[in-house]
């Protein structure tokens, strides 16, 4: 290995941009979860089945069946759905015993539903009511079959975001609500001020703090962290007997990007 490569216990004194201690703990919490969009650029049915491939590859059947498969295979791992039109239509062509292995998982808290509308709510354009129906429909199917409520949104890929949304989102009985796009400009100077989390209050002189939410918005959009990819070229490889081993110096790089 490049002895430029500082070890990163060593490191973590002279990380910029902030200063911090040797001693200090961080705790990183990477949240495996769904984006299926509910219809794009394939039919609802092709995503599903995985048709269709020369549009798009896609088949979210088979992430589904893979997630549960590995969820039932490790109790250490745990995942996050959204889109219950998508959940509801593997579920309930499920046998009798996978549906109750689901319900076990749901019940130890390893499978996790964000959002819970049928779709991940889009905001700009539709009208409150259809709203709340995307919201109940997909919130009727998790209370019937696992008895549970979400209470974390989820719209990391809405285009826009108004206020009747985040009150919305408030009466449901969310805790917080996460999105990525939101204006650059607004981005920068949040960027800048590190005020990515705030409480959004819609305004109106009758609620005062009754509809308030907390609220997240990421800095880079909501896939893996940049240059940590599934399909990078520099994974990592913890092997030191290999000369491809990279572990620390890929650790420095995360532990970098957690601090910026």
């Amino acid at each position: 290995m490049d002895d430029s490569i500082k070890h990163p216990i060593n490191f973590l004194s002279e990380m910029k941009p902030r200063d911090t201690h040797v001693n200090e703990t961080y705790y990183v919490h990477l949240i495996p979860h769904t984006h299926d969009d509910v219809g794009w650029i394939k039919t609802i049915d092709q995503y599903f089945s995985g048709t269709g491939q020369a549009s798009q590859h896609a088949a979210v059947r088979l992430i589904i069946d893979n997630v549960v498969d590995e969820l039932l295979k490790d109790p250490k791992r745990k995942f996050t759905y959204v889109e219950m039109k998508y959940f509801t239509m593997w579920y309930n062509r499920q046998p009798k015993k996978l549906q109750e292995d689901v319900k076990m998982l749901v019940k130890e808290g390893r499978l996790e539903f964000a959002n819970g509308g049928w779709s991940a709510t889009d905001e700009a354009t539709p009208n409150y009511e259809d709203m709340v129906n995307n919201m109940v429909k997909g919130h009727e199917f998790l209370k019937r079959e696992f008895g549970v409520v979400p209470r974390t949104g989820w719209m990391i890929d809405s285009f826009g975001h108004s206020a009747g949304n985040a009150r919305l989102f408030a009466d449901f009985g969310f805790d917080i609500q996460f999105f990525a796009r939101f204006d650059r400009q607004d981005k920068a100077q949040r960027v800048e001020h590190q005020a990515m989390d705030f409480l959004w209050r819609p305004q109106s002189k009758h609620f005062g703090k009754q509809k308030q939410i907390m609220t997240t918005v990421w800095r880079d959009h909501y896939c893996w962290i940049p240059g940590f990819q599934v399909n990078d070229e520099d994974n990592f490889e913890t092997d030191k007997s290999l000369e491809s081993f990279n572990a620390d110096e890929r650790m420095v790089k995360f532990i970098n990007y957690v601090h910026e």
